[in-house]
């Protein structure tokens, strides 16, 4: 692929990566924090191992605002978190469309047909983003915090995790978002996502569960 396409790439599709991340990483703050007896905003984040062949799956359904529609645009389908960082991220409804990101780059495909195949050296905040997941599955919530200002309040059985991008970034991807929240209890059941243009997006998680 030329690096004029891998640019296009990063910056029509920049947001989908980065909700895909941003999501798998509060769902793991979601899991960590259902063992703690409690999640407050002075705790020092959760401390997470996805061990072996462990994953974390389970449905989601996400509503876009469309500009001149009274109904947002929903999508529907199913995620999985692995141990090594993997990220599977499936749109089942109204198109089929995977989703992968893994240490090897990130493809996307519908079937068995791959539409694109991109490598950490054509999108350089490919391997960012998954340092990121990787230090979120590590529980190293400090690293996160030289980009990101993570916050937590609640309690075990109903909490709330905000992830805020800092102004001033170690990084250099672009800001993925204004404000990512998420809610729930033994999972993350919901999650509320401020894009940058003002659109607010909304998730909804069902069926979570660590197997095996």
């Amino acid at each position: 692929m030329s690096p004029s396409i891998a640019r296009t790439f990063s910056s029509s599709r920049l947001k989908q990566v980065a909700l895909c991340t941003g999501l798998a990483v509060l769902l793991l703050a979601g899991f960590s924090g259902s063992a703690r007896a409690a999640a407050t905003e002075a705790a020092a984040g959760p401390a997470i191992t996805l061990k072996g062949t462990q994953t974390l799956t389970g449905r989601f359904t996400h509503e876009h605002p469309i500009q001149g529609y009274d109904k947002p645009m929903r999508s529907e389908g199913r995620f999985t978190v692995a141990s090594d960082g993997r990220i599977v991220w499936t749109i089942e409804k109204p198109m089929a469309t995977t989703t992968t990101i893994t240490p090897d780059g990130l493809t996307q495909s519908v079937g068995n047909f791959t539409l694109l195949r991109l490598t950490p050296k054509q999108m350089p905040f490919l391997s960012e983003i998954q340092r990121s997941l990787l230090w979120a599955l590590s529980g190293q919530w400090d690293k996160l915090k030289e980009d990101y200002d993570v916050k937590h309040f609640g309690a075990a059985e109903k909490w709330e995790v905000t992830i805020t991008p800092k102004e001033i970034r170690q990084t250099a991807m672009p800001r993925p978002f204004r404000t990512l929240t998420a809610r729930g209890g033994k999972f993350v059941e919901n999650a509320t996502v401020l894009l940058n243009n003002g659109v607010t997006d909304q998730v909804n998680f069902s069926q979570t569960m660590l197997t095996p």
